[in-house]
């Protein structure tokens, strides 16, 4: 099995060791050979495996430079010139410092000339390595049209900051969206062919096929032509040229799922999920991405900065409540015919500021209790931020399973940071009855959940000697849990 540039793959949720990890559990017959960037934390992957460095030579990079001479512009400044040629290729090759990618850029760059003399000029001056070269392609970009640089800034900002991928229709249609408009107007879209043309050779198309969030979609993506260009705008030209793009994305995504021009059926059922879940993408190119991911790009400093454009989003206008449900669709990949509440809808997005907004303002009418949903959740941010309201009860009961947020907290195999989240509250009861009578000293000591246990009896008020319904107390329960559990 060969693996070619592992330090592209996803590093999102450790996704490069599990892989190799996967790959390595293949068995004993299988030989992996892979292929990466020399990168710190993937070469402790390998720690005990043999390695190769692997480094162009002149020749190879000669042969590169040939090749794309024998083509374009270039073949046409050096016909006939085969001492021109030569130059190239010795000039090229010495800044190159054996990347491939490096001395491409440096033909393209150097395809840029008018004539033989500026290509003279142009070949004592190529940039010595990675950075300097991005930066040469970059005054490519801003010498076009102000129109056509703000476009590619445009381009280099959503492919560098979006959460995954985008599929060229969803860059166009991404690109396309006029904040504060209530329709998409096609003729806002941009050609692909002329989005790539005005980024210089810096973005390039890709055909892949590849399964986002569970939801199958195929199709040509647009990325960056490698990844040191991802790291160049993503690291190191994010301040200087997108000081705002996490704000100009939710507003994007925002302002693209207020069309309004796409709603669920009201008898939809839940057996309906992939046929709705096609059909709504397949009709609205960006509604996967900006349902999905606009939280993760508004979490934060932005929730601040947009607080009530997020909150008309969420509350205002006869569609709030079917906005809300469409996105619901594709964040969770399940259909209902019921809008969730704005603040389960700011929960399930981990827009905590948000939150705190609607429940200042009343806005918290769910029919299961909210700190319970947290605490169900393992949400520690979200517990914290609920037992801060004096409004929230610590020891609210749910109307279906009568579990209070304490109970449930231990009876989860014992979730002890919520646990002792819940405890800090000083109106959380700590001797609270479930199921038989059952306290949440009971249920740790009967699972020999010890970490949970301890917790629970630090506490001041906690009632070591309490008894269920059928007599027993917590210590009974410890002993019945065997020597096993401690």
């Amino acid at each position: 099995i060969i693996l070619d540039a592992l330090d592209e793959f996803p590093e999102n949720d450790g996704g490069q060791e599990k892989l190799v990890n996967v790959l390595r559990e293949l068995g004993s017959n299988t030989r992996l050979l892979v292929m990466s960037r020399d990168i710190p934390a993937i070469g402790s992957l390998f720690k005990t495996d043999t390695w190769l460095d692997i480094w162009a030579t002149d020749e190879d990079i000669k042969t590169y430079i040939e090749t794309k001479l024998s083509s374009g512009r270039l073949a046409h400044h050096i016909k006939g010139r085969d001492d021109l040629r030569e130059e190239i290729l010795s000039g090229v090759t010495n800044k190159a410092d054996g990347m491939f990618l490096l001395a491409g850029m440096h033909v393209d760059s150097l395809a840029e000339t008018t004539n033989r003399k500026s290509l003279r000029d142009a070949l004592t001056n190529l940039p010595g390595n990675i950075w300097e070269a991005y930066d040469i392609a970059l005054k490519r970009v801003n010498n076009q049209s102000e129109d056509r640089q703000e476009l590619a800034h445009r381009v280099f900002g959503w492919i560098a900051f979006a959460r995954r991928p985008l599929t060229v229709l969803e860059l166009r249609y991404a690109l396309a969206v006029e904040p504060g408009t209530t329709t998409l107007d096609l003729d806002n879209l941009h050609d692909e062919d002329f989005l790539l043309d005005i980024c210089a050779g810096l973005v390039i198309k890709d055909e892949t096929y590849s399964q986002f969030e569970g939801f199958q979609q195929s199709g040509v993506i647009m990325k960056f032509m490698h990844k040191t260009t991802q790291e160049y705008f993503h690291d190191r030209r994010c301040t200087e040229f997108f000081p705002c793009i996490q704000e100009t994305i939710t507003r994007t995504c925002l302002s693209y799922m207020s069309l309004g021009d796409f709603e669920l059926p009201e008898d939809v059922g839940i057996t309906d999920n992939d046929n709705v879940l096609r059909g709504l993408a397949e009709n609205h190119s960006f509604l996967h991405y900006s349902s999905v991911h606009w939280g993760c790009h508004a979490a934060g400093p932005v929730e601040h900065s947009m607080e009530d454009e997020i909150i008309a989003f969420f509350t205002d206008g006869i569609n709030s409540a079917n906005r809300r449900k469409v996105a619901n669709v594709f964040h969770k990949g399940t259909v209902s015919s019921k809008a969730p509440v704005s603040v389960h809808f700011a929960m399930d997005y981990g827009l905590l500021h948000v939150m705190n907004v609607l429940l200042l303002r009343g806005k918290c009418q769910c029919e299961e209790p909210l700190l319970l949903t947290a605490v169900q959740r393992g949400d520690l941010a979200v517990v914290k931020l609920l037992l801060g309201q004096d409004n929230v009860d610590p020891n609210i009961r749910s109307p279906t399973s009568q579990q209070t947020p304490l109970l449930y907290a231990v009876d989860e195999q014992g979730r002890t940071p919520i646990v002792e989240m819940l405890l800090q509250s000083r109106r959380v009861d700590v001797n609270n009855k479930g199921k038989n009578g059952w306290t949440p000293l009971m249920i740790a000591a009967s699972r020999g959940i010890i970490p949970t246990a301890e917790a629970l009896l630090k506490h001041p008020g906690i009632d070591i000697l309490a008894r269920d319904d059928d007599g027993q107390a917590a210590y009974t329960h410890a002993c019945h849990s065997g020597p096993d559990n401690g």
